[in-house]
This record gives structure tokens, sequence and C-alpha cells, in this order.
């Protein structure tokens, strides 16, 4: 399951449109963590800085889904530009749960 959230992340790249479960939102976010972490650690700085600006459109994309899955709309993604207090609210729409299964 956890690989499959992670392939779909990749797969699913240009797909603002879409849904995304919390389950598959959250697998995908800690494979990509996990990945940068040991990329930091047996390479350097230059590799996983590069790994963070290819799948920077992959995270934006499965954060729309995300959002749009709780029952917000899209443009929430937005309230990430507001230092802090934004962060808060958005992790707080991440971990709603989705809004077909209420």
């Amino acid at each position: 399951m956890v690989i499959n959230s992670y392939l779909r992340f990749w797969t699913r790249i240009l797909d603002f449109e879409g849904l995304t479960k919390r389950g598959d939102f959250w697998s995908a976010f800690f494979v990509s963590w996990i990945i940068f972490v040991l990329l930091k650690i047996f390479l350097g700085d230059g590799i996983p800085d590069l790994y963070c600006w290819v799948s920077l459109i992959p995270n934006v994309s499965i954060a729309m889904r995300r959002v749009r899955d709780s029952g917000k709309s899209r443009k929430w993604i937005f309230i990430n530009l507001i230092p802090i207090i934004g962060q808060i609210w958005f992790f707080i729409f991440l971990i709603q749960p989705s809004k077909r299964d209420s």
C-alpha cells in the first residue's frame, strides 16, 4: 500500500483536479521524506536538493487533491503563504477525514 501510494504520487503528477485519500497522502509524504533523508545522509547536499526541486510539482499536486478531498477549495493551498499560522491551518486541512467518508 505504501509503495502504491508513492507510485501514484509520481504517476499523477499533473492531476490537480482529482482526490487523494488521507492515507495515500501521508504514505507518499513519509516515503518521500525518508528518501530525502537517505539521500542527504549518503550523498551529501547536491542530489537531495535536486530531489526537492523535482518533487515540487507532485507535492503541490497531491496537496491540492488532498485539500479537495477534505472538502475545501483547492485555493486553500495558498494559506501556506501566511507564516506559521498558515502552515498550521493547512496541516489541519490535511489531517481531516475525506469528505466522502463522512
